[in-house]
């Protein structure tokens, strides 16, 4: 079988993550001929749009089929112009949404008959199952898994673990507050107050179209970000309005235990949290932490947190899983999964405020006995793997 997997990439020099590597490795290893395009080499993500001509020649010289079946990451090059993206193709494809469909450009939602569409998170089901060419029957819950060869190896080098200890570390992205703060600097107060409406709204009801928010509130946006028209302005607004909020709530989380012996492992943006909160910044480690080095992180670290990025409203980020793989105590941001697919207080614990972050961060440090119990729980790979390791041959 000979399978095109078109992807997005966000690591240095295009590198791809972990969980990405994973997914393409299993398809792999089941016997399947791979060839990886990533899209955003040649294409804008936020627009769709091809860098040069020279970028949109390569891009659909690499995607020239014939294929046996289409796998992409958050429809990335999905473009309508390709053959196999055309009504009338009978190419399977399959598409595994990372992130919500509304931060994917429009032009790049469009789905035909062979199709199969996967989320990690199930709120999102009723919404995808009525985009044209969708039905119920198409759209499908998947939730994330882990590789435990990678989280938690055979042998770790023990002169390597001390520079790792820590109480408690956060491995995750600070997402860039720029493009919000960006629009909100060329708008006039009117236009603000509107957009505030618009936040307050979206907040309240996470899945309705930010297309729908944004003729409801009347809201004109003119601003050079938008690049002449070629950016999908619901779209932008999506993905910096969560991005922004998501910060925000990863800041006033560690804020509650910047006192502590905390270490954050993340993007260079995590400076931009010196203006929320100076100590959290001095526990940023001041670089992001490679796959080889999760496992030191995970084994030297007496508590491991998860804080979700707000896009997530019943699912969970691979984070979780590749820190319950390792056998590592999950201290989490609540969300639904994360009860239905562990015992909570004996697989992992969750919290749902900063106040209550701090008081079970200091609890489980004091009572390490309960912590160490809560990881021996979390070691069973079934368990790691939840409903996607027992349901797919993916992760």
């Amino acid at each position: 079988m000979k399978l095109l997997t078109l992807t997005d990439a966000y690591l240095e020099n295009y590198t791809l993550d972990h969980f990405r590597t994973a997914v393409i490795n299993a398809f792999q290893q089941a016997g399947t001929q791979v060839e990886t395009v990533i899209a955003n080499k040649y294409l804008d993500s936020a627009s769709a749009t091809f860098y040069t001509q020279e970028t949109e020649a390569t891009f659909y010289g690499l995607t020239q089929g014939p294929w046996d079946a289409i796998f992409n990451f958050n429809r990335a090059g999905m473009l309508p112009s390709l053959s196999f993206c055309q009504a009338n193709d009978p190419t399977p494809v399959m598409t595994w949404y990372i992130d919500s469909p509304q931060r994917v450009p429009k032009s790049l939602r469009h789905y035909k008959s062979a199709e199969h569409v996967f989320i990690p998170d199930d709120t999102y089901l009723p919404k995808l199952a009525t985009e044209p060419g969708l039905a119920d029957d198409r759209v499908h819950y998947l939730g994330y898994a882990t590789t435990l060869e990678m989280v938690k190896p055979t042998t770790l080098d023990p002169t390597q673990l001390g520079s790792y200890k820590a109480d408690f570390s956060f491995v995750g992205t600070f997402f860039s507050q720029r493009p919000l703060l960006q629009l909100m600097s060329s708008l006039n107060a009117q236009t603000a107050n509107h957009l505030f409406e618009l936040i307050e709204e979206h907040t309240a009801d996470y899945h309705r179209p930010m297309a729908e928010l944004v003729a409801a509130h009347g809201l004109q946006l003119a601003s050079p970000i938008f690049d002449e028209g070629k950016l999908d302005v619901p779209g932008f607004l999506l993905r910096a309005i969560d991005d922004y909020m998501s910060s925000q709530l990863r800041v006033e989380f560690l804020s509650a235990i910047s006192d502590l012996n905390l270490k954050i492992y993340g993007n260079p943006e995590w400076v931009d949290a010196a203006s929320k909160n100076l100590n959290v910044l001095k526990r940023f480690m001041f670089r992001e932490a490679n796959p080889q080095e999760l496992p030191y992180i995970y084994r030297a670290s007496k508590i491991l947190l998860n804080i979700c990025h707000v896009q997530a409203q019943s699912g969970l980020p691979f984070r979780v899983f590749d820190i319950m793989g390792s056998g590592g105590f999950l201290l989490s941001e609540y969300r639904e999964d994360l009860a239905r697919l562990f015992v909570l207080d004996q697989e992992a614990v969750a919290f749902r405020t900063p106040e209550e972050l701090r008081q079970k961060a200091i609890y489980y440090l004091q009572h390490e006995d309960r912590g160490n119990c809560s990881s021996r729980s979390a070691k069973n790979p079934k368990r790691t793997y939840g409903g996607c390791a027992r349901k797919h041959d993916v992760g």
